[in-house]
């Protein structure tokens, strides 16, 4: 039934969009890619998470997240596509054929109608690879030792289980606050979870959560070489397309360099080492995937980093490809894109629901290549072709979103920061900070060894070819636009980056769109170079970085770190015998990080550092969890009913290490369920008198 509900929420929506693109490409009869092939029609299908995630915002924003709207929201969508999709009368205008050359390359042929079908099969064996990478960190789920400890290997997926949670539970969308129940202000972290909360609430299935998620996880591997193959496909030729989809998923940067040198200096500084687990932990730093993560010493995380422990903004990047693949200039006429409005519109709705990072970075690129454009034809913005491509599905798109921004604005604690900041160490590439200290004029110089390293290979190489036809003078319209893009969100992020732990993610963010963006110009390159030597050992330094994060987060997973056995028990119990709405309380000074990873309920009060990280005002975070340690330490059992009723709690948790309290009991509570390390209490507010509640 869960996956009947994701083909109905996901599939259908994205099938129809493929259909509409497909028709629309047709209608206009002059596209060099009038006939789209196979590998591009699948990468278009996963418009449907963009699709999926706008309507069902929009429809649970006015009726609410019930079974019927969640299927018929993404059903109606996908209708108006296919009837929008019918309309029109294919143009009989000759069609303008493939340059000779893309990028200074031997051009290749547009396909023709019989021969639609192109590297279906490479392109399908790179999505099996990077389902496979993204799926084995995810083994150590549900793992359990001798000793029984659960192990959990990822990384911020707790957030991803709670937001979830949250939706699936509420009455109302946005739900409140995940980590702040009484507090009304939602987060802006919703646009991802809503379709797998939308899935869940279709298929009837309670506390699916993390499988639904998985499912959405790895379906956005699946599709990322499809999608990065259909946006290069108007920068390159068609082979090198696919080898801009293969070294854009499967690799990294040269992380490997860094974790080289901090393992060396971890060792020197440890040595002589501790025998067994100790002495693993004290040469290796970062034995996690954690090591990539923007609030450590990395600022950057390749797509199959980020896919692991946060898809949804792999899901947004790969949304704002499809969007510059459907209003790319035409090659006949660049005033005109190669689709309608309508699709586009309502991605760009979208795009701020699933990563206000990535919507922002792709306007700043937008603006850029619109700015470049103007003054290479000195002409206004307003005349070029870029704003005229841009202007129908933007303003549809902005319209679509309006009901998203209160709850951006409201939602989010970590806004913009202009400050240049080292990215890192010294071994990342801020020689210049380490040198003479953390300053702006020493973080601005760091800056291009500090986008070397992040960006690997493929920023080496894309580069490098990038300088070679702007020299020769041969950049594409298409070309033209992806470069002012790439370059305007480097420029940006170079001036707008925070100190590295300050909660400004927009830096980490929208480099992952720069490195979708130059995946086609690094393959460019690399076909010129393929039998050099330098090459294969920079691609090989970037591979082995790719297999130290496969192997990094099998340790988390499989060594590091757990939960109690007592605890996944208790909170699967509660699980499995609870409304979905039931609301847990657990004492604050009781409450464990690793609860969110297993319990599929909401709580009264989540960790403080997450709550505040998305928008909870500390003043409320900090009443809340004072008028939790009020209910707890009452002697009267009506009155910490009272107190537990004010903070909307059904199912109360005791510690097991601590007195039963006095209130524990009849009439007012009732036993549920125990074990060694909790008392399981369920609220029972029919048994309590007004008398017991108020005195």
């Amino acid at each position: 039934m869960t996956l009947i509900s994701a083909a109905a929420v996901v599939l259908l929506p994205g099938l129809a969009a493929s259909w509409w693109t497909v028709r629309r490409v047709a209608l206009t009869g002059a596209s060099s890619n009038a006939e789209l092939d196979s590998g591009q029609r699948i990468g278009l299908v996963y418009s449907g998470i963009g699709v999926a995630c706008i309507c069902l915002w929009l429809g649970a924003s006015v009726f609410g997240l019930s079974r019927w709207m969640s299927l018929l929201a993404p059903l109606a969508v996908a209708g108006v596509l296919a009837l929008a999709a019918l309309r029109g009368k294919r143009s009989d205008r000759p069609q303008a054929p493939v340059a000779a050359s893309l990028g200074g390359e031997a051009g290749e042929p547009a396909p023709r109608r019989n021969g639609l079908r192109g590297p279906v099969g490479t392109l399908a064996l790179l999505s099996l690879i990077s389902v496979a990478a993204v799926a084995l960190p995810f083994s150590t789920y549900g793992w359990e030792r001798p000793d029984g400890v659960h192990r959990m290997a990822m990384t911020d997926w707790e957030k991803h289980l709670v937001m979830t949670t949250a939706i699936a539970a509420s009455a109302r969308f946005p739900p409140p606050h995940p980590y702040l129940h009484t507090d009304p202000n939602p987060s802006y972290y919703f646009g991802y979870h809503l379709v797998a909360g939308a899935i869940e609430v279709a298929s009837g299935r309670h506390s699916e959560q993390y499988f639904i998620l998985l499912l959405l996880t790895l379906t956005t591997a699946a599709a990322t070489p499809f999608v990065v193959y259909t946006f290069a496909r108007d920068l390159c030729a068609r082979s090198q397309a696919v080898l801009a989809a293969a070294g854009s998923t499967l690799l990294v940067g040269f992380d490997l360099i860094v974790v080289g040198l901090e393992t060396l200096r971890a060792t020197l500084d440890a040595w002589p080492l501790p025998s067994g687990l100790a002495g693993m932990r004290a040469i290796i730093p970062s034995t996690h995937i954690d090591f990539w993560i923007h609030n450590v010493d990395r600022q950057f995380n390749a797509p199959i980093i980020t896919t692991m422990w946060a898809p949804h903004q792999t899901a947004a990047t790969l949304i704002a490809l499809l969007v510059l693949y459907l209003l790319a200039p035409r090659p006949d006429d660049p005033m005109r894109p190669r689709s309608g409005w309508l699709l586009p519109a309502l991605l760009l709705a979208a795009l701020p629901a699933l990563s206000a990072y990535v919507a922002l970075g792709l306007g700043i690129g937008v603006a850029a290549a619109a700015m470049a454009e103007s003054i290479a034809e000195r002409r206004a913005p307003w005349h070029g072709g870029l704003f005229r491509r841009w202007a129908p599905a933007g303003a549809a798109g902005l319209a679509l979103a309006l009901p998203i921004l209160p709850t951006l604005t409201s939602g989010s604690s970590s806004g913009l920061t202009f400050h240049i900041s080292p990215a890192g160490t010294w071994s990342n590439g801020a020689l210049w900070s380490w040198l003479f200290g953390p300053r702006q004029w020493t973080g601005l110089l760091d800056s291009p060894a500090v986008y070397l390293m992040e960006l690997g290979v493929v920023g080496l190489l894309a580069g490098w070819q990038i300088v070679r036809l702007w020299r020769a003078r041969s950049l594409s319209p298409a070309q033209s636009q992806a470069v002012a893009i790439a370059f305007g969100i480097l420029l940006v992020v170079t001036v707008v980056r925070p100190p590295v732990g300050i909660g400004n993610n927009l830096y980490a963010r929208t480099l992952l769109l720069v490195w979708f963006v130059l995946a086609p110009f690094a393959a460019m390159a690399a076909y010129r170079a393929r039998r050099s030597r330098w090459l294969a050992a920079a691609v090989l330094v970037c591979a082995l970085g790719t297999a130290y994060a496969e192997v990094g987060y099998l340790l988390e997973g499989g060594l590091f770190w757990g939960t109690p056995r007592d605890d996944v028990a208790v909170l699967s119990w509660i699980n499995d015998n609870s409304p979905p709405a039931s609301v847990v309380a657990i004492r604050p000074g009781a409450l464990d990080g690793s609860m969110g990873y297993w319990l599929r309920r909401p709580m009264v009060l989540g960790d403080r550092r997450l709550a505040l990280l998305f928008g909870a005002r500390p003043q409320e975070y900090d009443r809340t969890a004072a008028a939790l340690e009020q209910a707890y330490s009452t002697s009267r059992s009506g009155l910490a009913a009272k107190r537990f009723d004010d903070l909307e709690a059904d199912i109360i948790l005791v510690s097991g290490a601590l007195p039963v309290p006095a209130w524990a009991g009849p009439p007012c509570f009732e036993t549920v369920t125990r074990n060694d390390a909790w008392l399981v209490l369920a609220r029972k507010p029919a048994s309590c008198t007004k008398a017991d509640t108020t005195h």
